[in-house]
């Protein structure tokens, strides 16, 4: 037995000496590998993961972006050009209080940025639903570098999404006198009040608060019949943008004055003499010392139909006479001067209502420019309309228009259409050129018909 035992238990030991097992309840013995060789790895260089980061961006590669920025952010993150970068790919990621706060870092340690930091900021306010930030900052970036088309052009952008078509107009003239041949805008200093009613816009340029939603609505007659024989459907459009004036605030967006304003022209427009009495009271006493009040000739246009049902014929035709002369495509305010002067001074009234006719022609001939869609356009329709503005003498808005119909103008050849678009940019920097050092910059006689130019401060409240 014993015997057996040994030669069982030598058995094992041999099993265990080829499998490297061992039968002891003890803690097994573990090989230990010889060491694996330590792998050195360069340092991460910030200013090349930076420049890769940059590319990825520019190819749209954003994760691969994503990665370089983040690399390059962890090894320095208080160097400007590595924030910039940074800040870039958080906006791309919609991170915009970030991406904005990372940029006014940027701004206060390199005095260099602050401008693309501004301008770059305020796209993502803007992106962000931040509209008074955004217009801050862009108004900043003018400051510093006053007439930047680029930033005219957002600014206008911004306005007119806003409604704010009087203020967008300002910056346009500006773009157009610096060459902008861009039909969009263009078509926007046809008739400034409101739209057109035939522009087509993507997202981009989609209205935003209730005036600018109410000034479109307002320039498209309105696809819903008419609750009464006697409505139009463009009074209908009128009072569906009322009620987007008196119902809930859009897209977090207020502007009492200017909405207060609006809402006076379009009751002016529906001769409701009811609804413009109370108006007139409650503008007279909550808005009309504003410091923007007495810039809007939505609201001296609703003024001056107060006055004249009141019978108060000269404050009405000041009323009237502030409103073309900062809005002199309102061919409906020439026509109401037109028929408050007709009895005293005829000869005044007719020029007042032949004014009022050209500009709308201006506006029939602008939507037959662009009546064929974006990318095709009349030819003759611009050569009218280019006629009919210099007869207005709005002498910027017809070379810009020539220079369109150019542009289009497939019969050119090459070097006819640079020989012609030089002419036309000569014509324009001499008429640039005219304009420097006058104030004002119009013929108020001309914008006027000759009529005695109104007398400031005057007109809101002096009523019985």
């Amino acid at each position: 037995m014993e015997r057996s035992q040994a030669i069982g238990q030598r058995d094992n030991e041999r099993v265990n000496e080829r499998t490297g097992m061992s039968g002891s309840t003890s803690a097994p013995e573990h090989r230990s590998d010889p060491p694996s060789a330590i792998i050195e790895t360069s340092p991460i260089d910030p200013r090349q993961e930076t420049q890769l980061a940059s590319q990825a961006l520019n190819d749209e590669e954003f994760e691969s972006a994503y990665r370089h920025a983040r690399n390059a952010y962890r090894a320095s993150p208080d160097d400007p050009a590595v924030m910039f970068v940074m800040a870039r790919v958080l906006g791309q990621r919609q991170r915009f209080p970030e991406a904005i706060r990372m940029l006014d870092r940027v701004a206060k340690q390199d005095p260099n940025a602050t401008l693309p930091a501004l301008g770059q900021s305020a796209q993502w306010l803007i992106q962000d639903g931040q509209w008074d930030k955004a217009e801050s900052r862009l108004k900043k970036i003018l400051e510093f570098v006053p007439a930047a088309a680029m930033v005219e052009r957002e600014l206008a952008k911004l306005y007119l999404r806003q409604g704010r078509r009087d203020e967008a107009a300002r910056y346009i003239k500006t773009l157009t006198q610096q060459g902008e041949i861009s039909a969009i805008y263009l078509r926007t200093l046809i008739q400034v009040a409101i739209e057109l009613g035939d522009e087509s816009s993507g997202q981009a340029e989609e209205s935003i608060g209730r005036l600018g939603v109410a000034k479109s609505l307002a320039g498209k007659p309105s696809s819903e019949k008419p609750t009464s024989g006697k409505q139009t459907r463009k009074q209908a459009g009128y009072r569906a943008a009322l009620e987007v004036l008196d119902g809930p605030v859009l897209h977090r967006l207020e502007l009492p004055v200017h909405e207060a304003a609006f809402r006076g022209r379009l009751l002016a427009y529906i001769d409701d003499q009811s609804a413009l009495n109370e108006w007139a009271e409650d503008w007279n006493e909550t808005f009309v010392d504003s410091p923007v009040a007495s810039q809007l000739p939505d609201a001296w246009f609703a003024l001056g139909h107060w006055h004249a049902h009141h019978g108060r014929i000269d404050l009405a035709i000041e009323s009237f006479c502030y409103v073309v002369l900062r809005d002199p495509t309102d061919a409906e305010a020439y026509a109401n001067l037109a028929e408050l002067t007709e009895g005293a001074e005829p000869g005044r009234s007719a020029d007042l209502s032949g004014r009022s006719e050209a500009i709308k022609r201006t506006r029939m001939l602008a939507k037959s420019v662009t009546a064929g869609g974006s990318q095709q356009v009349d030819l003759p329709s611009i050569e009218a309309l280019a006629k009919q503005l210099r007869e207005l003498r709005r002498v910027d808005e017809a070379l810009a228009w020539e220079g369109l119909k150019i542009a289009f103008d497939s019969s050119l050849t090459a070097s006819q259409r640079e020989a012609a678009m030089g002419s036309i940019n000569r014509e324009r920097v001499d008429y640039v050129n005219s304009l420097a050092g006058k104030t004002p910059t119009v013929d108020m006689s001309f914008v006027l018909c000759g009529l005695d130019p109104p007398r400031e401060n005057r007109v809101a409240k002096e009523a019985n």
